[in-house]
Formats: structure tokens, C-alpha cells, sequence
């Protein structure tokens, strides 16, 4: 081939190479893709700023114990005392501090219980007719909310109510709510789910699943609760659930059709500039994140950023990710849920990898294809020496997409 047509080829091959590299917005940042750690039989229910993941894992004799998985170790928190037989965690605060239940040997009521510095506390219950005590949230204070249920000749179901329990006092969140329940005669009680770090606290009244009295979700503060189901009236469902607050005081909740089964949500809200005292003149903003095409939300969680995961995947800026499109292709993982996630962006949460069910910590990490400086690349090398760094660059991505973190997990404690 003649040396002048060898020259125009490449020259118009490298022209092609600069238009690609014009047209490419230098300033465009890569989507994020995060790397995986296998945790193993955990299953996760919640991780602090720290990197600290909470669950529960099952004895080789089957029963549950509450689990604190950190760099890989994994250590059994036990139980209160020798008359329970199983234990599950359910919050961490970034101090260590972590939250869940205890369950009898018959393993029929739960007890709520904190766990400091390798003790277990046995936070008790309120009141000589309370059955059982749970625990559902804790923050940086050693705030720790959740529900009572105690017995009640009206309802053979029983009935509950929300708890605050700091320095070792456990106090109801609207005394001598046990015959109103937050202004209604009929409902069957109140439930806290969430805190922050001001003590705002988030939960619903009445029952989740019941046509008579629906639940609605509540802010409280400072002895004063606010019903946010009056914020959602105008949306799809009849019942409304405050399930988390961050320290921006933004909460998410979820509404759902009583009655419906199985039971699937309506519909994700995003709640801003909420108060806890109904006469504020205080209105909050609602976002509607849409539904989650038939999915019940028994889950969901919000950082400090503003980021909101659950089934449906991650929220973040009005912009959905499903949750494996936050994984590189061929990772091997499937059917991820996603429980709870830190300002960090990690997220943790339970899925299949190779036909097995095993938790997970997602951190972010991998980036995808094109980077900003891959366009300067194949300016600087030609077309040649491009389409060479392009061929390394995929191959290495190859190999890096399809790792996984090691598992270098122990079992240690009780």
C-alpha cells in the first residue's frame, strides 16, 4: 500500500478518534458502580457511619443471635440472660452502641435490649400489664425508641405503645395514650420507629392492616406529636407509616390499602420541614418518589445526604437506580433488597449470590465507562495507541468487575 494512502487513513482515523473527543463532554462525571462484600449468613438490618453492620445470623443448632460485623469479624452479641434463647439486631449509633430483641425460650415474647462495650442491658417494660418490649431505633445520644405491647380486655390482639428510653429510664411518648391513642378511640395504639439526633422521633398510629382504624404516620418531639397523615390525604392509599428521620429532620414514609393482600404500598414520600407541634403554622413539603410496582415496603431508610433506598433500589436527586444496576455486569449477585444505608453511601442488605442467599455491604467505589480523561487518551495516542488503552482498559475492568471483597469473617463473643 502506498505510504500516502497508509498517512490518509490514519489521518482520517485520527480525525474520527478528535470528533469522538469533542463531542465528549470533559466535564461529565462517570456513574457510580459499587463494589460487594460477601457478609456471609448474615442478614443485615442496619450500619452506623463507622462501617459497623447489625443483623442477625443463625446457630448451627437454629437459632438467631445478634451480630456486629465489622472488617470482616463477626461477633455474637448473645442474649440478656439465660432465659432467652434467641436475640436480633436492629440499629447501631456511630458510637458502637447497638439496639434489637431478645425472645423467651418459648419464643413467643420479645424484650427490648441495648448492647455497650460487650453488655447486654435488658430494657424491661413500662408497666405490670405490658407483655413484651421492642426496640426499633437508636441515635448518637443513646436515644433508643420502640414499641410495648401490653394486654387489653378490648382487644384480643393486644395493644401498644411508643417508648423513649434514655440512661436507663424508659418513659411512653404521650402518657396516658392508652384509651385515645393519639385523638382516636378506636385504633389500636402507636408505634415509634425512628429517632434523630435533635429526638425528633417517627412512627404511626393505629394499625397498619386494619380497615377500621388506619394508621397514620406521626413526628414527635419534646412530649408533642404532629399527625403527618394529614400532609398525605390527597395521595393514593389509606394508610400512612413514617419509617425514618435523619439528622435534616427529612422523613420517609410509605402509604398503603388496608386490607389489600399481599399487602403492597401505594406509594414513597419524601417529608421536608415537618414540626412536631400541630399549632406551628409549619407546613411540610411532600415529594412524591412513586410507587414500588407492587412491592411491600417493609423497609426503608434515609441518610443525612438525602439518600433514600428500599426495594424499588436507591433514590437520590428525583433519580431511581434498580438495585443491581448499582453493580457491575456479571457480579454474580442477584435479587438484592436493600435495607439501610449510611452517609457514606454503603449500603447493606440481602441477596443471592450463585443461587445462595447471603447479606451484603455495598461501598461505592467502581466507575463506569467513559471516564472524563479517556478522551484526552485518544487524543494524545492516535487512533492506534487508542483503540490499544481501550483494549487494556476493558480487560482490566473485566477482571475487576467480576471480583468480590473476600469474607474474612470469624465468630467470636458468646
Amino acid at each position: 500500500m502506498p505510504t500516502s494512502t497508509v498517512i490518509k487513513k490514519l489521518s482520517i482515523a485520527v480525525a474520527g478518534i478528535a470528533t469522538i473527543a469533542i463531542a465528549m463532554p470533559l466535564s461529565a462525571a462517570a456513574a457510580t458502580l459499587y463494589s460487594i462484600t460477601d457478609l456471609g449468613n448474615i442478614s443485615p438490618t442496619a450500619i452506623n457511619n463507622r462501617g459497623q453492620v447489625v443483623g442477625f445470623s443463625v446457630t448451627p443448632s437454629g437459632y438467631s443471635r445478634a451480630v456486629i460485623w465489622e472488617n470482616g469479624i463477626i461477633t455474637d452479641l448473645g442474649t440478656p440472660g439465660s432465659n432467652y434463647s434467641d436475640s436480633r439486631a436492629t440499629d447501631i449509633n456511630d458510637l458502637g452502641q447497638v439496639v434489637g430483641n431478645s425472645y423467651n425460650n418459648a419464643g413467643r415474647f420479645e424484650r427490648a435490649f441495648l448492647w455497650d462495650k460487650g453488655k447486654m442491658i435488658d430494657l424491661g417494660i413500662l408497666g405490670s400489664n405490658d407483655i413484651s418490649s421492642q426496640a426499633n431505633g437508636i441515635n448518637n445520644r443513646g436515644q433508643v425508641v420502640g414499641t410495648i405491647l401490653y394486654n387489653s380486655s378490648e382487644n384480643r390482639m393486644g395493644r401498644y405503645r411508643g417508648f423513649l428510653w434514655e440512661n436507663g429510664t424508659m418513659t411512653e411518648l404521650l402518657p396516658g395514650s392508652q384509651e385515645n391513642c393519639f385523638r382516636s378511640h378506636s385504633c389500636y395504639g402507636y408505634s415509634a420507629l425512628g429517632i434523630n439526633d435533635a429526638g425528633q422521633v417517627v412512627g404511626y398510629s393505629g394499625h397498619p392492616m386494619s380497615m377500621g382504624s388506619p394508621a397514620r404516620a406521626f413526628i414527635w418531639q419534646n412530649g408533642s406529636m404532629n399527625d403527618l397523615g394529614l400532609y398525605l390525604n390527597s395521595y393514593r392509599g389509606r394508610s400512612s407509616t413514617a419509617k425514618k428521620i435523619n439528622n435534616a429532620g427529612q422523613v420517609v414514609a410509605v402509604k398503603f390499602t388496608p386490607g389489600d393482600w399481599p399487602p403492597h404500598d401505594d406509594g414513597i414520600f419524601l417529608l421536608e420541614n415537618c414540626s412536631a407541634f400541630p399549632g406551628s403554622g409549619q407546613r411540610c413539603k411532600v415529594t412524591d418518589l412513586g410507587n414500588t410496582d407492587g412491592e411491600y415496603t417493609s423497609v426503608v431508610d434515609i441518610n443525612d445526604v438525602g439518600q433514600i433506598i428500599g426495594p424499588f433500589g436507591l433514590w437520590e436527586n428525583g433519580t431511581v437506580t434498580a438495585p443491581n444496576s448499582l453493580l457491575p455486569k456479571n457480579s454474580g449477585w442477584e435479587s438484592l433488597s436493600l435495607l439501610a444505608i449510611n452517609n457514606s453511601g454503603q449500603i447493606v442488605g440481602s441477596g443471592s449470590f450463585h443461587g445462595k442467599g447471603r447479606g451484603f455491604l455495598m461501598t461505592p467505589g467502581f466507575e463506569s465507562v467513559p471516564e472524563p480523561n479517556l478522551a484526552l487518551g485518544l487524543l494524545a495516542f492516535g487512533a492506534f495507541g487508542a483503540g490499544a488503552m481501550v483494549k487494556r482498559q476493558r480487560q482490566g475492568q473485566a477482571w475487576a468487575m467480576t471480583s468480590i471483597t473476600p469474607q474474612r469473617s470469624r465468630l467470636s463473643g458468646t
